[in-house]
């Protein structure tokens, strides 16, 4: 959008996009960036719960675990 104008431009603007999955590339090198200083962060555990999963989740098996990315990545 133009601020001076208000003017909008767009190409294919009304089509959805998988942005989520775009974001991923993004979040993936922040990590990785921020584990070369601080290797603790691979190590960190998160909870994935059964519930907060939706059908084209990556993690299917195991839920309601502690896992860490560390561990993630072994067994993928």
């Amino acid at each position: 959008m133009g601020t001076k104008t208000g003017e909008h431009w767009h190409y294919k603007g009304n089509e959805r996009v998988p942005l989520t999955s775009t974001f991923k590339t993004i979040a993936c090198a922040k990590l990785l960036h921020d584990a070369d200083s601080d290797k603790s962060i691979l190590s960190r555990t998160i909870l994935v719960k059964s519930d907060e999963l939706v059908t084209y989740s990556p993690i299917t098996e195991n839920v309601d675990l502690h896992r860490s990315l560390n561990h993630i990545r072994i067994q993928n």
